[in-house]
């Protein structure tokens, strides 16, 4: 029970993703499926605080604006974001040895004129190369790469 009384059954135990829950709900009702449980309780929990009054603002109430001075830092941009560094790791790994420095100038030139059949050994690397190559249309310069390397930011 959490101290409000509100039964564990009806209040999400986990943090919720925003975005995760919404495409998780916008497929639901595309497919005319129930959708996942957390993700529809935390919609509800959203939406009775907006109607309520609690919270006027509907994306304050769902956890969807942008902070503060972040005018143009939308969850679903984070979720891209995201999924962008997961990729990039992902082929950083599949690049295999040498020093991060020299895979990361390697990834950088892999994403501006395309993968040099050399370096990729892997039908995975080449489908994370093309999926990197899609997302990141201005391309990465190493020094982004290898910053995206160290920061470990894949939760939302």
């Amino acid at each position: 029970m959490m101290p409000t009384g509100i039964s564990e059954a009806w209040w999400p135990s986990e943090r919720v993703d925003p975005v995760h829950a919404l495409r998780e709900l916008a497929d639901a009702l595309k497919e005319q499926r129930l959708p996942d449980r957390a993700a529809a309780q935390w919609l509800v929990s959203g939406l009775e605080r907006w109607l309520s009054g609690a919270e006027p603002d509907l994306q304050k109430a769902l956890g969807v604006r942008a902070r503060r001075g972040g005018r143009y830092e939308t969850a679903s941009k984070r979720g891209r974001q995201i999924a962008r560094n997961r990729l990039v790791r992902d082929a950083m790994d599949g690049l295999g040895g040498g020093s991060v420095r020299s895979r990361a100038e390697l990834l950088s030139g892999c994403l501006e004129g395309g993968a040099p059949a050399a370096h990729v050994h892997s039908a995975q690397l080449s489908e994370v190369l093309d999926a990197l190559q899609r997302e990141c249309e201005e391309g990465l310069s190493s020094r982004q790469i290898m910053r995206i390397v160290a920061s470990h930011d894949d939760k939302p």
